[in-house]
């Protein structure tokens, strides 16, 4: 097995049970032990564990040795192993014809510490319980009692086998209560009895008298309006048949053969303490009536029965348990969504806090733990405050956030720095959600924590380009502009409303703002270029004139690309790739002086040449010079003068 806490029991009605386990065995014959504790110790031998048998009548130690030759094949070598032990009753619980619980448990311990030190996983142990004198009955169910308790903190696990047959009705309770889990057979198969039971929706009644007319009278009746009924003349045929099986409703005779049927109720009630109990008697008095009360009946009918007052009884009974089962499916469904609620809340991937109006931390969940790196022990001892004390620069904005969820306000994505345990600071993001009382005083807040520090760091590492980007386009005076065809926005990067004649962000811009923007001589020049771009796919690059606000004529370059979607292979946005917008005005001005000039030389009637002074070279003639000398245009350059 994997999980070494996790024993494989030997019996399929079980399966698996881990360490600590303490259960018990009803049994009718010597087959019943047999067929228990054969595959029960047969899987414990196959597992490293020693095992010990405790053995009593009906069953003799070499009955018990025979039966394990027979059914397990190398028995012989786990006996001179003494990884099992077989021991008579007698011999292992009593000393003198005593029994000492302390002196059992303390001999239980130290067996378990020998199988440890022989390198067994632990202990298994089984004791068929005979039937004993009262003052060793009564110690023995105190002796179980306390094993039940002690023994989930050990490496053992304990099987109690009692005859169903031989055991008083008082002992038999105890045996149920004082196990973790009991057994019994139900028409021939292994059952759990349960203790506690869950009321059943369907009511079935046991009546337990041994008035053979009363019980005629009420089987008739209740079988007619279609009630599961059953029988039992004495009392420990009622207990029997009720650890057995399940009845919601018993109708109880006070004057049984075998007890005071007022005697039986605490231990019924003991199993379900929903049962509805109804004493029927001959002998009714007064001192009976209130007897039967005290011990939990919830009614008493008086013979000869009067059957409209048993009906009558019997449906007040039925809407008790309707309303406990109501009740009780209120509280299954409350527990199962608080249950989903605190699972969500302990594994939310957000921290969350609930604070007292005194700032005081009362609770808290996995995911704070780990933002703040304290236990929940070291946590729920801190006032908020104190999570800054090393960091006092956000004392007084969380002061003055406290004040305001103290006044009843709702506190949204407050931002601020504080500091972990191991003094690493952190950005969070703070809700508080106050609590309020009837009257409507803040008693309370719930609070949740955003760890933003990866947000904050992306946000100044963004800033930060941002910030060299527009550096960069203004000291390049590069601009940026986006234009959705959807829509009409369009958006201007700073540069680009300087480059325009505006400051930044002085306006929303919009396609028709930049139209006016554009040189009235230019416009359908550029235009045209937007509708082909737009309608061709071809690539937008042209130059053109704006004039500014104060009515200087500037020239740009403008570059873009169309997005188109590809569902529709419409146009959806003209943006711009790489450098969209460049100042080029200077280059203008500088290509039309050269122009200028070029045209000047080119028609004057003199004959012009420039020659380059460190080498004598000649750069230039102008036309009139080549025809004077006899050369075609350009032949001189680049010829000594």
């Amino acid at each position: 097995m994997n999980d070494l806490k996790i024993r494989n029991i030997g019996l399929d009605i079980i399966g698996t049970a881990p360490w600590g386990t303490h259960f018990c065995f009803f049994y009718e014959s010597k087959k019943d032990i047999f067929d228990v504790l054969i595959p029960y110790f047969k899987e414990g031998l196959e597992n490293n564990e020693l095992c010990i048998w405790v053995t009593s009548e009906p069953l003799t130690t070499e009955d018990i040795e025979t039966s394990l030759k027979e059914l397990i094949v190398n028995i012989d070598e786990k006996l001179e192993e003494q990884q099992i032990e077989i021991n008579p009753f007698v011999d292992f619980y009593l000393k003198n014809d005593m029994f000492k619980s302390q002196r059992v448990i303390d001999g239980w311990i130290s067996k378990l510490n020998y199988a440890l030190s022989k390198g067994y996983d632990g202990l298994r142990i089984a004791g068929n319980i005979p039937c004993l004198k009262n003052e060793i009955s009564n110690a023995f169910s105190d002796y179980e009692k306390e094993f039940n308790e002690i023994i989930p903190n050990h490496q053992i696990i304990a099987v109690c086998l009692y005859s169903i047959n031989n055991k008083e009705i008082s002992e038999l309770i105890d045996i149920v209560l004082n196990h973790q889990f009991n057994l019994i057979k139900k028409e021939g198969k292994w059952d759990f009895i349960e203790t506690n039971r869950d009321l059943e929706e369907k009511v079935r009644i046991l009546i337990v008298d041994d008035d053979e007319t009363s019980i005629k009278t009420l089987t008739l009746i209740f079988e007619k309006l279609g009630y599961v009924t059953e029988i039992a003349v004495t009392g420990r045929e009622a207990l029997v048949k009720y650890i057995k099986g399940f009845f919601n409703i018993i109708f109880l005779d006070v004057k049984l053969p075998d007890i005071d049927g007022i005697d039986l109720i605490k231990p019924l009630k003991k199993l379900q303490p929903e049962l509805e109990v109804i004493m029927i008697t001959g002998y009714a008095t007064l001192e009976l009536a209130i007897r039967a009360v005290n011990e939990g009946a919830s009614a008493f009918i008086i013979k000869p029965l009067n059957m409209d007052k048993v009906l009558d009884i019997l449906k007040k009974s039925q809407e008790r348990q309707k309303l406990i089962l109501e009740k009780r499916k209120i509280e299954e469904d409350l527990q199962k969504s608080e249950a989903k609620y605190k699972d969500l809340y302990e594994n939310a991937p957000i921290a969350y806090f609930s604070v007292d109006v005194d700032k005081k931390i009362r609770q808290c969940n996995r995911a704070a733990l780990d933002l703040l790196g304290y236990t929940k022990e070291e946590i729920t001892k801190m006032g908020v405050l104190d999570l800054y004390a090393s960091f006092p620069e956000s004392l007084p904005k969380v002061k003055m956030i406290i004040q305001r969820f103290q006044n009843n306000e709702v506190i949204k994505h407050e931002e601020h720095q504080m500091k972990k345990k191991n003094g690493n600071l952190i950005w969070i993001d703070l809700n508080i959600q106050p609590i309020l009382n009837k009257t409507g005083e803040v008693v309370g807040s719930h609070v949740v924590v955003i760890n933003i520090t990866e947000r904050k760091k992306a946000e100044k590492k963004k800033l930060k380009s941002e910030n060299r980007l527009l550096y960069a386009q203004k000291i390049a005076r590069l601009g940026f502009w986006d234009l959705n065809l959807i829509t009409g926005e369009l958006y201007w990067s700073d540069e680009t409303y300087r480059i325009f004649g505006f400051k930044p962000q002085e306006f929303v811009p919009n396609y028709e703002k930049f139209r006016t923007v554009v040189h009235p001589d230019d416009l359908d020049f550029v235009q045209k270029h937007v509708d082909v771009a737009l309608q061709d796919d071809i690539k937008y690059n042209i130059d053109f004139r704006i004039v500014r606000p104060n009515g200087v004529i500037r020239y740009v370059n403008a570059q873009g690309n169309v997005t188109r979607d590809a569902a529709t292979d419409k146009p959806v946005r003209f943006i711009g790739t790489q450098i969209n917008f460049r100042d080029i005005t200077e280059r203008k001005k500088t290509e039309d002086q050269l122009r200028l000039h070029s045209e000047i030389m080119a028609n004057m009637s003199d004959g012009v040449n420039l020659v380059r002074e460190k080498d004598g070279l000649i750069v230039y003639t102008n036309p009139r010079f080549d025809e004077m000398f006899g050369y075609n245009p350009g032949e001189l350059i680049g010829e000594h003068v």
